[in-house]
């Protein structure tokens, strides 16, 4: 009777211990709802550790030349889209109006018209800086079961901060009227700054 009774305690231990490992391993699964941490890599890293002069990209495709192709155009992509924020967050500051630059003579365009000519304006400028860009890293991977390369890709500005910055408002001078180009002339330090706060972010 002794011998059952001690049985019964052992197991009846034996399963809040379990109970507690699977409460505590389910606890452990629930306390990141967002899923795992995913490793960097160097790409990446080189990026985010010099935000103004650098972009990185990321291809994939089952060719390793197209997933090459892919990764550039995806950084070079990233670099055009933080210099148009740039240019028009410091030409806000100046008081320049990009939208008569990107207006044609036709009548009825509409506001979501306009919004895009800008943008096309402020792409042409930034791919002006972009030509002036070299890929400082590259890193390969192959997942043989998918059959498919992985290729991330690291641009660097080939010029200090600084450097980057003056082609900027200089290729955008050359885009604007004499007017507006005086007003970014009297402001300079201004624009200056505020296209550099922009780029770190």
């Amino acid at each position: 009777m002794k011998y059952c009774f001690n049985f019964a305690v052992i197991v009846a231990a034996v399963l809040s211990l379990i109970s507690c490992g699977t409460t505590n391993s389910a606890a452990t699964k629930k306390s990141n709802p967002y899923g795992e941490i995913m490793a960097s890599n160097e790409c990446i890293e080189l990026a985010e550790g010099d935000p103004v002069r650098r972009q990185y990209g990321l291809g994939q495709h089952f060719k390793e030349q197209t997933a090459g192709n892919l990764a550039e155009a995806n950084a070079r992509a990233s670099f055009a889209r933080k210099i148009s924020t740039a240019i028009a967050a410091g030409t806000e500051s100046t008081s320049v109006q990009l939208e008569k630059y990107t207006r044609n003579d036709k009548s009825g365009t509409s506001v979501a018209d306009e919004s895009s000519e800008t943008g096309d304006f402020l792409t042409s400028i930034s791919q002006e800086i972009i030509k002036n860009t070299s890929t400082i890293k590259t890193i390969r991977y192959y997942n043989s079961e998918a059959q498919q390369w992985t290729i991330f890709k690291c641009l660097e500005f080939l010029g200090t901060k600084d450097e980057m910055v003056e082609q900027i408002i200089e290729t955008l001078k050359d885009n604007i009227s004499k007017e507006d180009r005086a007003a970014i002339e009297s402001r300079h330090d201004q624009l200056r700054q505020r296209i550099l706060q922009t780029l770190a972010k």
